[in-house]
């Protein structure tokens, strides 16, 4: 219940911008490279296989802890629905001039078409499966916010039994 709890608080303030946090030019890629660690014994766990490719010195204008936050929902999420002994894969790197992209994919059921146009929704969460977890179906409601509070990008994909929830920001 405190998650919940927890979680909804944290959407009200991010709808509302009431502790818009300070934004300053920081390294995304020591970010997402710090964000990864508390998962490894997660993964290891599960016996699932993870991999990063992180393109160094990649940055942008925001607040470090909103995005850690963000990495911290992508790789929760990866973690819950993909399979034992399957593969999980963050990339984050330069996609263009003026922007990169951060993605997380896992191996899992495909996420039906209906169902990836509602799964940014809160409290939304689909099949029985997603409903069984232990989730709310916040997490990527708030993972939206905080791409959108930042002027970002974020889209899911699933096709050929591969998840993947990509956000795309723009580098200075």
């Amino acid at each position: 219940m405190r998650g919940l709890v927890e979680s909804m608080l944290e959407i009200a303030r991010l709808d509302n911008g009431s502790v818009r946090k300070e934004f300053a030019v920081f390294n995304l890629s020591e970010t997402v490279s710090e964000a990864i660690l508390p998962f490894e014994a997660l993964f290891y766990e599960k016996e699932q296989n993870f991999t990063s490719e992180i393109e160094s010195d990649i940055r942008i204008n925001g607040n470090a802890e909103q995005i850690k936050q963000l990495v911290d929902i992508l790789l929760d999420n990866a973690n819950k629905y993909a399979s034992a002994k399957s593969d999980i894969k963050l990339i984050l790197k330069k996609q263009g001039r003026n922007q990169c992209r951060l993605s997380v994919s896992n191996k899992c059921e495909t996420i039906p078409e209906d169902e990836l146009k509602n799964i940014f929704k809160r409290f939304y969460r689909g099949d029985k499966t997603r409903q069984m977890n232990n989730s709310y179906g916040l997490g990527l409601s708030i993972a939206e916010s905080i791409v959108t509070e930042h002027s970002g990008k974020i889209f899911a994909e699933s096709k050929n039994g591969v998840n993947t929830f990509t956000a795309q920001f723009h580098i200075v």
